[in-house]
C-alpha cells in the first residue's frame, strides 16, 4: 500500500470546503425542502395579507414654453433672443421645481378633503379606504380640535356606533390658523368620553367637536375601523416629497409623475387636483405677471405722454416761428442716425426703469409674488429670468409656510433662509446688469454727441429744429417702445391659457409592493439560505475535524487508511462479516502496514488516540483479526489498564492478563488467552491495579514484551489515549509502527495540532494516521485511496455500542 502524505496544507485551512459543504447540503436535503416548503407559505401569506401599494401615474406636457419666464410670448412675438432660450430644458426643470415645490403641495392639500384617513380593522392589518367607507368624521371648524389622534369605531347597528379614542400622542390645534395652541404646564388633551353614539350626533367637548355621518344603507361585513384625525402639518409630512416627478431629457418636454400609495382612489384624486392647481396657477401667474407688466408701463406711459405733448408744442411753435418746413439732404441724415440711436436709448432707458425697480423692492421686500419678471419688458437676460421667479417661488413658499407652522418652525427658517439667499443673488445680478446698461448708454450719448458736433455745421434754424426733433423723437420712440410692450402684455394676459396641458388622466401603473412573483422568489431564497448558514456556521464553529481534506490540512503525518462506519451488530468485523467493505477495509491497513516496514518479519504496532470514544479498542481489535487470518502467530496486548475492554468483544473475562502477571499471581502462559479465532490470542489488561503507570515501567513489563516479540509474528497493543495519559508515549520504545485513530466529527483540532507537534519532535515515530467512523463525502467513491470512503450508509456502530438502526424501516434510513 502506498501511503499518502500531505506536503504543507495551510493554505487549503483557509479556504472554503466547496466539497464539504456540498456533501452536507445533501445529507441534509429534507430540511432544505421543509425550509423551502415554509419560505413559500410564509411568501404567499405575506402576499395575501399585506397591504398592497400601487403606482399612479400622469404626465404633463409644456406646449409653449412660459413667455414670463423666458422672454417668449404664446407666438413667440417678444424678440429673437428670447428664441434661443425657448428650447432650453432648463425651462422644463423650472416646471418639475414648481410642481414639486412646498407651495403647490400645500394648495393642494387644503382643496382635498384628506384632513380624516379612514382604515377598515382587518386580520393581519389594517386597510386605508376613501371611497367606499361608510362613515365620514366631520369636524367643526370653528372649534378647536385635537389632532393625531386615533378614534376607533365600532358598527352597533345601522344607526349608532362605539366610539373609543387614543389621546397619548394627540395635540391641539387652532382651526383658523391651523397652528398649534399652547398647552404649558404640563396640561394634556382631556379624553373624549368612549360611549355609544348615533350617527349624526355632535360629539363635543372643551378642546373637540366633531360628528360621524353615515354613508351607507346597511351595515357593512367589516364592523371594526378607525379614523385618524390629522392637521395641515402633518399631510405635508405624509404627502411632501413622495410624489416622484422626472425632468424630461431635452428636448421633450413631457413631464411624467408618479405616487406610490396603498390606496388607488385616493392617489387619483391627489395627482388630479395636484395637476388641476399647478395649472390653474400656471394660468393665475400669467395673468398676473401681464397685470404687473401693465401696471407698470402705463406708469411709465403717462409721464412719457406728458412730456410728448410738452416737445409737441414746442415743435409747433418752432415752425411757426421760422417758417421752417423742410431738412436739407444732410440734415436727413443726421436725423435719421439719431432717430436709431434714440430708439436704442430708450429700450436701455426702460430697461434701466425696470433695473431700479426691482433694487426698490430688494431694498424693502413686499408682496414680492407681484413683482414683475422681466421678460414683458424685452430683458432677456436668462439669469434675470430665473433669479425673478426663484424669489417670486421662495415668496410664496414662505408665505405658505407661515400660515400652516410657527415662526420657529425649521420649515419657516429654511423657507426664510431660501428667500433671503435669492433675493441676495438677484441684488448682484441687478447691479451687474445696472453697470451694463450704464457702459450701453454713455456709448449711445457719446455717438450722439459726435452727431452733435456734425450738426454744428449746419443753419442755426436747421440745427435748432433737428435739436428740438431729437428730444421729441427720443420720448417718441420710448413712448412707443412701451406701447407695445403693453399690447403684447395685454395679450398675454387675455389669452388666459396655461402653458401645460394634463396628456394622461391619473391611471395606475402597476403594483409596486408586494411584488408577488418576487416574494415567492425571496420566500425561497430564503427558505434555502437561512439553513444553508445554519449549517454553515454550525461547520464554521465546529471544532472537531470534518473531513479527510481537514486532516490533511492540519498535519503532514501521513495517512494510513480509513475505516467507514460501523453498520453491524459486532465488534468483530474481520471475523463476523469477513465479505463486508468494512472487513475489506481492515485488509487494506495491513497491506498498508507491510508497507511501512518491509525489512522487518515481526512487527510490534502500537494503536493509541487523543481521548476516549475514538474508536482505537475497535481498530486495534480488527488490525489484530486481520492479521491473525495470515496465518502468523499474532496477540493483542491490552495496555489501557484504566478501561480494559478487549475482552469482552472476544468473549473472554478479564480475571487475569497483564497487570495479574506482572504483580506475579499468574504466568505469562496463564495470562494469555486463546480466542478460539485462528491464530489470535489476547493478553487483555487484567484487573485495574491503583499504579497503572508505574507498572508498565517495572524490569518485568520489558521483559514480558521480549518474550512477547519471541513467540509472535504480530504484537497489537491497544493504549490508552495520548491525549489524556503519556503511557502510549512510553511504550513506543517497543512498536515498530504506530497507528494513530482519529474519528470524524469527534476528534478536536487542537488533537491533530497535537499529534503533529509529537510527529516533529520524534516522540511519537513511524506514526501513521487512520481515519475512523468516515463518512463519505458526496462525489467521493468506493476505493479511494486504499479504503478512503469505506462505510456507507447511516449507523450508530462506531465499535464503541451495537447498532439497532439496521432494524429501522427503510424510510427512516432516508433520513440524515
Amino acid at each position: 500500500m502506498r501511503v499518502q502524505q500531505l506536503s504543507t496544507g495551510q493554505q487549503e485551512s483557509s479556504a472554503f470546503n466547496w466539497r464539504f459543504f456540498s456533501y452536507k447540503f445533501y445529507e441534509n436535503w429534507p430540511w432544505f425542502l421543509v425550509a423551502l416548503l415554509a419560505g413559500l407559505i410564509g411568501a404567499h401569506i405575506f402576499n395575501e395579507n399585506v397591504a398592497p401599494v400601487y403606482r399612479i401615474e400622469t404626465s404633463l406636457v409644456i406646449e409653449n414654453t412660459p413667455w414670463f419666464k423666458t422672454g417668449g410670448d404664446v407666438a413667440g412675438f417678444l424678440g429673437k433672443e428670447a428664441g434661443a432660450l425657448a428650447g432650453s430644458n432648463s425651462i422644463v426643470e423650472n416646471e418639475v421645481a414648481v410642481l414639486e415645490s412646498y407651495s403647490l403641495m400645500s394648495e393642494t392639500l387644503r382643496e382635498l378633503d384628506f384632513g380624516v384617513e379612514y382604515y377598515r380593522k382587518e386580520l393581519l392589518h389594517d386597510d386605508e379606504i376613501y371611497n367606499e367607507r361608510p362613515f365620514a368624521v366631520q369636524v367643526d371648524s370653528t372649534h378647536p380640535q385635537p389632532y393625531q389622534v386615533s378614534l376607533r369605531i365600532e358598527m352597533l347597528s345601522i344607526d349608532s356606533f362605539r366610539l373609543s379614542t387614543n389621546l397619548t400622542a394627540g395635540k391641539l390645534i387652532d382651526p383658523v390658523s391651523q397652528k398649534d395652541l399652547d398647552m404649558r404646564g404640563g396640561k394634556t388633551l382631556r379624553p373624549i368620553k368612549e360611549s355609544n353614539y348615533a350617527f349624526g350626533q355632535w360629539i363635543e367637548g372643551p378642546e373637540h367637536r366633531f360628528r360621524v355621518l353615515r354613508l351607507m344603507d346597511k351595515l357593512p361585513s367589516t364592523l371594526r375601523y378607525e379614523a385618524i384625525l390629522l392637521s395641515h402639518a402633518n399631510l405635508m409630512q405624509r404627502y411632501f416629497n413622495r410624489i416622484d416627478i422626472q425632468t424630461p431629457r431635452y428636448p421633450s418636454t413631457v413631464i411624467p409623475i408618479t405616487f406610490n400609495a396603498a390606496n388607488r382612489e385616493k392617489a387619483i384624486v391627489l395627482l388630479k387636483k395636484l395637476t388641476e392647481v399647478y395649472l390653474q396657477q400656471n394660468t393665475q401667474l400669467k395673468q398676473r405677471t401681464a397685470m404687473n407688466a401693465l401696471r407698470f408701463i402705463e406708469r411709465e406711459l403717462e409721464t412719457v405722454t406728458t412730456e410728448l405733448e410738452v416737445q409737441e408744442n414746442q415743435a409747433i411753435v418752432l415752425r411757426s416761428s421760422n417758417k421752417f418746413f423742410n431738412l436739407s439732404e444732410k440734415g436727413s441724415a443726421l436725423f435719421k442716425r439719431l432717430d436709431n440711436l434714440s430708439q436704442h436709448k430708450a429700450e436701455l432707458m426702460g430697461q434701466r426703469k425696470y433695473f431700479l425697480y426691482l433694487q426698490r423692492y430688494i431694498s424693502a421686500p413686499r408682496d414680492l409674488d407681484q413683482l414683475l419678471v422681466p421678460s414683458p419688458l424685452g430683458i432677456n437676460d436668462p439669469v434675470l429670468q430665473k433669479l425673478v421667479v426663484q424669489t417670486i417661488d421662495a415668496y410664496s413658499q414662505l408665505q405658505s409656510s407661515k400660515q400652516s407652522s410657527k415662526t420657529d418652525n425649521p420649515a419657516v427658517q429654511r423657507a426664510s433662509l431660501q428667500l433671503q439667499s435669492t433675493l441676495n443673488q438677484l441684488d448682484e445680478n441687478v447691479r451687474q446688469l445696472l453697470s451694463k446698461n450704464e457702459v450701453e448708454t454713455r456709448e449711445v450719448d457719446r455717438q450722439m454727441h459726435v452727431l452733435d458736433g456734425e450738426m454744428g455745421q449746419l443753419p442755426a434754424t436747421e440745427r435748432a429744429w433737428l435739436a428740438q426733433q431729437r428730444t421729441r423723437q427720443q420720448q417718441e420712440n420710448v413712448f412707443l417702445y412701451l406701447y407695445r410692450k403693453k399690447a403684447e402684455a395685454g395679450l398675454a394676459g387675455a389669452a388666459g391659457l396655461p402653458d401645460a396641458r394634463v396628456i394622461d388622466e391619473p391611471r395606475q401603473i402597476k403594483q409596486v409592493f408586494p411584488q408577488k412573483a418576487l416574494m415567492f422568489w425571496l420566500g425561497g431564497f430564503l427558505g434555502l439560505l437561512i439553513p444553508a448558514v445554519i449549517l454553515v456556521i454550525r461547520s464554521s464553529l465546529q471544532q472537531a475535524i470534518l473531513d479527510l481534506n481537514h486532516v490533511e490540512a492540519l498535519t503532514d503525518v501521513p495517512i494510513l487508511g480509513i475505516v467507514g462506519q460501523n453498520e453491524y451488530l459486532t465488534d468483530t468485523v474481520v471475523f463476523d462479516k469477513p465479505r463486508s467493505v468494512m472487513a475489506e477495509s481492515f485488509r487494506a491497513l495491513r497491506s498498508g502496514l507491510q508497507h511501512i516496514n518491509r525489512a522487518k518479519v515481526k512487527q510490534t504496532i502500537l494503536v493509541t488516540s487523543s481521548m476516549p470514544g475514538e474508536g482505537k479498542s475497535f481498530i486495534s481489535l480488527n488490525i489484530a483479526s486481520v492479521l491473525a487470518l495470515g496465518k502468523k502467530p499474532v496477540v493483542l496486548v491490552g495496555l489501557d489498564l484504566r478501561k480494559p475492554r478487549l475482552f469482552g468483544e472476544l468473549g473472554l473475562v478479564n480475571d487475569r492478563g497483564v497487570t495479574s502477571y506482572l504483580e506475579g499471581i499468574h504466568t505469562l502462559d496463564e495470562a494469555i488467552q486463546p480466542t478460539g479465532r485462528g491464530q489470535l490470542d489476547l493478553l487483555a489488561a487484567g484487573p485495574i491495579p491503583p499504579n497503572p503507570s508505574e507498572l508498565l515501567l517495572e524490569p518485568a513489563f520489558e521483559s514480558m514484551m521480549l518474550e512477547l516479540k519471541k513467540r509472535y509474528a504480530y504484537i497489537v497493543i491497544d493504549t490508552p489515549p495520548v491525549g489524556l495519559i503519556s503511557d502510549a508515549l512510553d511504550l513506543t520504545k517497543y512498536s515498530d509502527a504506530n497507528i494513530y485513530v482519529m474519528r470524524q466529527h469527534y476528534t478536536r483540532r487542537k488533537f491533530v495540532e497535537m499529534v503533529e507537534q509529537l510527529h516533529q519532535s520524534g516522540q511519537l515515530p513511524n506514526t501513521a494516521l487512520v481515519l475512523n467512523d468516515y463518512k463519505a463525502e458526496f462525489g467521493e467513491g468506493y476505493g479511494y485511496a486504499y479504503g478512503y470512503g469505506y462505510g456507507y450508509g447511516y449507523g450508530y456502530g462506531y465499535g464503541y455500542a451495537e447498532d439497532e438502526r439496521l432494524n429501522e424501516p427503510w424510510w427512516r434510513k432516508l433520513l440524515p
